[in-house]
């Protein structure tokens, strides 16, 4: 497919996503919060005690998740302000923080932990899975506006994930999903010198030319619109040229998780997400200019 079709594949969305991609797609797509995705936000908000982390998924029966919370912040925090919710914010990060560790890193909650379905993820007996959690809560929570949390909590997490970098290599050592995550603190040089940046940039290139999953490379495409330096622009434009060949015929993307229309629709969700803000992103890049081929009606 010559062009990426956005119409074809809102369509398959409508159609197959669940609630949750669907109002985390409506609200990232639309100027405003309309009132059915303000209603959906409110009922994921009230699914939770105050003071209290979400449950896994938003999944009431789940175990209490220190990533959901951390994703929930990630994915819906500029609708929560938009919506004046700003108190929820700090009684989340207030819920986060006893999670983590002296040594910066985090960790999951107990209860998830002695959960008899424990994500792989979530296994904080494996330093990898501890690292994953840690590079996404310290990168989610240094996006968030330097009045809901303390430079200090930052600021120990990236020394945690310092001790963890691939100099050699560029980016997280063995972990090429925590790399995206903390591309924004990498390109800043927080977790390292401009000789680890350019290794880390050249890594991340690499990783985007070598994948053919459309819902990956729109994560991918989330990840680094983070990144507020024009170094990223030649990944970016990487990201553009190779997505928009991989829509199938139905509008939907592939999962790596498998070809069902479930993981289909979540891919897809990630892949119109991820061009959404890749392109708002190169927007701000001066030169060379570079224009999307994205069409909608």
């Amino acid at each position: 497919m010559a062009d990426f079709d956005f119409d074809k594949a809102m369509s398959f969305v409508n159609k197959h996503a669940s609630i949750i991609d669907k109002t985390r797609f409506y609200i990232l797509y639309m100027d405003e919060v309309s009132k059915t995705h303000k209603s959906q936000l409110s009922k994921m908000i009230n699914s939770r005690e105050e003071g209290k982390l979400f449950s896994l998924d938003y999944e009431p029966e789940n175990p209490p998740s220190v990533i959901s919370t951390v994703y929930f912040l990630s994915h819906f925090q500029d609708a929560i302000l938009m919506i004046h919710e700003n108190y929820l914010i700090s009684d989340l990060i207030l819920a986060l923080l006893p999670y983590q560790n002296q040594d910066g890193s985090w960790s999951e909650c107990s209860e998830m932990l002695e959960w008899d379905k424990l994500p792989e993820w979530a296994d904080t007996k494996e330093e990898a899975s501890k690292i994953w959690v840690s590079a996404l809560a310290t990168t989610v929570l240094s996006t968030l506006p330097s009045s809901f949390v303390s430079i200090s909590v930052i600021k120990k997490g990236i020394d945690y994930l310092k001790k963890h970098v691939d100099e050699e290599n560029g980016g997280i050592k063995d972990l090429i999903h925590a790399t995206f995550v903390a591309s924004p603190l990498i390109y800043s040089r927080m977790l390292g010198n401009r000789d680890f940046v350019e290794k880390t940039n050249k890594l991340i290139t690499q990783t985007i030319v070598d994948n053919d999953f459309g819902g990956t490379l729109g994560w991918y495409q989330e990840q680094l619109s983070n990144v507020t330096t024009p170094k990223i622009r030649s990944a970016f434009v990487e990201l553009f040229k190779k997505i928009k060949y991989l829509q199938l015929d139905d509008g939907s993307f592939m999962s790596e998780e498998g070809d069902d229309e479930k993981f289909r629709a979540q891919a897809t969700v990630q892949a119109l997400i991820g061009y959404l803000k890749a392109e708002e992103r190169i927007k701000t890049f001066q030169k060379p200019k570079f224009s999307s081929s994205v069409s909608r009606k």
